[in-house]
């Protein structure tokens, strides 16, 4: 009974360091998160600096931003004045 309980808690605790090594569901929906379409209507036609203004479709806030190229530079994106970086990791 004895090795029953060892062998139990040990593998208990080598299911939860795998599981602590995988990225939660939600860091991974963060991290491949695309701006919101407001963001990309705000700056057609308009170019990179502009600033506008638009509103969130998330929490009905108005945006102050600036118009800045998308990474691949297809497209103006609208990135908020106060935007906060997200630490590294998260």
């Amino acid at each position: 009974m004895y090795h029953a309980i060892i062998k139990a808690l040990l593998l208990g605790s080598f299911s939860l360091s795998i599981a602590a090594n995988e990225p939660s569901p939600n860091s991974h929906d963060r991290q491949k998160r695309k701006p919101p379409k407001e963001a990309f209507d705000a700056c057609k036609g308009l170019s990179k600096g502009d600033k506008v203004t638009f509103t969130s479709a998330r929490s009905g806030k108005a945006i102050e931003a600036v118009c800045r190229p998308t990474k691949d530079g297809e497209a103006l994106v609208a990135k908020p004045l106060h935007h906060r970086p997200r630490p590294k990791g998260e």
